[in-house]
């Protein structure tokens, strides 16, 4: 049994702020990553691009600046090849299904959910997603899949259109289900310049410093043709560390010039020029 699942929501019913539950879901993973792997910066979450597509263009994402978005598939094996290497090492952290496409593009989502659940059991599915394709069959749907809980962001200009529109199923499946209105607007919630490929200041956005980059080593994100990416800043797909087709999710994970990035981003440093230019830390370059 993945105690999160339980714990979550419960402290989520609470109403305990978003800072103190960023904390705590932060120190769970660490000790579990200690406990079960012997290293309290193992991966928490894997994000899978199902589809690459998105049906958005917002100006302060990186589709906006592409001439095209096609809107290609993962194979079934290949996920499934996934699920199976991350089953080996009894992975219980969070599985999603996006990097910068829109998973309900992708028909096959309930029944990805669905294999989720059934390969790893201890692992919990979460679905970030634009919520323009959801509707209240489709959110019951992938709940009866398995689904733990579905994060929206609202990327209306006017917003509250998505929790009126889905005020019932928000209702239905509380706490499950959380709006993000917020974007851009809250201190919380910052646009970040994806690897200085978005100018905030086009966008009109405040550029947000963290003291440290927790994505490389929090979240593993692997594209739809297998390949594991450096970080979901890294749009353009430069800085691959291994396909999953080719080569196991732990060795890959383990490979000394991905240790090393994460390790050396974990110090405030880096050897890569996309992480300098990324407003999300900002760490030195060292050569």
């Amino acid at each position: 049994m993945n105690i999160k699942k339980i714990l979550f929501p419960i402290i989520r019913r609470l109403g305990i702020s978003l800072d103190i539950q960023k904390i705590l879901y932060e120190y769970y993973y660490r000790c579990v990553g200690f406990l079960q792997h012997g290293d309290p910066f193992f991966v928490r979450c894997v994000a899978i691009e199902i589809n690459s597509g998105c049906n958005r263009r917002c100006a302060y994402c990186p589709v906006s600046l592409s001439k095209d978005n096609p809107n290609n598939f993962m194979t079934e094996d290949l996920f499934t090849k996934i699920l199976d290497q991350l089953a080996e090492i009894n992975f219980a952290g969070t599985i999603m299904y996006h990097f910068y496409n829109e998973p309900t593009k992708d028909p096959r989502l309930e029944h990805f959910v669905k294999q989720t659940s059934l390969r790893l059991p201890n692992a919990i599915p979460r679905l970030f997603t634009n919520g323009d394709y959801l509707d209240d069959e489709l959110i019951d749907r992938l709940f009866l899949a398995g689904m733990n809980d579905i994060h929206i962001t609202d990327h209306n200009k006017t917003k509250g259109r998505v929790s009126r529109r889905l005020k019932n199923a928000i209702t239905k499946h509380f706490p499950k289900i959380d709006v993000d209105e917020g974007l851009g607007r809250t201190p919380d919630r910052p646009i970040d310049n994806r690897g200085g490929l978005v100018n905030l200041a086009t966008v009109g956005a405040t550029p947000y410093l963290r003291k440290d980059c927790k994505v490389v080593w929090e979240v593993v994100n692997i594209d739809y043709q297998g390949n594991v990416l450096l970080c979901y800043s890294d749009y353009n797909r430069e800085h691959v560390f291994g396909n999953v087709s080719e080569e196991s999710f732990i060795d890959i994970w383990k490979k000394e010039n991905y240790s090393r990035v994460r390790r050396n981003l974990r110090k405030g440093k880096t050897e890569l020029e996309i992480c300098t230019n990324c407003n999300y830390a900002s760490p030195i370059l060292i050569k």
